[in-house]
């Protein structure tokens, strides 16, 4: 019997390459927003986080590209009866639904979870980790409390005098398209009757 030995060229390794750094790189990353509860003995202890651009940047489909926001969980264990808190206090930067120009959007979110051991359920709010499992990966659970935070219709905030940050530019712009879109749309019968009044 022989042994085929197959090679890859250079252009097909890279690829490959690029995959498992890239793989590696994002779990590596996200080791540090990890609560290992092995060890942890009754009690209350508190851990601090902070998420930045590098964190955005392994969540592609959130939109968000760039901010800070710090995070404080604290993490209540008695038994089997796990508790954790988080509060989120930051900003992130988001595109003006009105003007398409970007702005921070303050980030503040509070929020409390049950963790417990026991078999995967879609339904349940809780953190379920499986017997045997002794770390919680805060990651995802993270991302998806800052998603939940931002505000469904995302616009500049007014100044001190109640007038809106939107590039004045483009809200210009946006009125005269609107000025010009109006006219071609008004129904013929008025037109005719401004004409009769004139």
């Amino acid at each position: 019997a022989t042994t085929e030995i197959y090679t890859l060229s250079l252009p097909d390794a890279l690829p490959i390459f690029y995959f498992c750094t890239k793989f590696f790189y994002q779990v590596d990353y996200l080791e540090q927003y990890i609560i290992r509860l092995d060890g942890l003995e009754d009690g209350s202890y508190a851990f601090d986080f902070t998420v930045n651009d590098k964190f955005f940047s392994l969540f592609p489909d959130s939109q968000i590209s760039h901010g800070k926001i710090a995070i404080k969980t604290i993490f209540v264990k008695s038994g089997n009866l796990m508790n954790l808190v988080v509060d989120l206090n930051g900003k992130v930067e988001l595109q003006c639904d009105r003007c398409l120009d970007l702005y921070l959007a303050p980030v503040k979110y509070k929020e409390e979870i049950k963790v417990r051991f026991g078999e995967e359920d879609l339904e349940s709010e809780d953190i379920i980790l499986k017997e045997g499992e002794y770390q919680i990966r805060l990651a995802p659970y993270f991302m998806q409390f800052i998603l939940v935070s931002l505000p469904m219709r995302r616009v500049h905030p007014v100044d001190k005098f109640g007038v809106s940050k939107c590039d004045p530019e483009m809200l210009k712009k946006i009125r005269d398209l609107s000025v010009i879109d109006n006219s071609e749309n008004i129904d013929p019968r008025w037109g005719k009757l401004k004409d009769l009044t004139n």
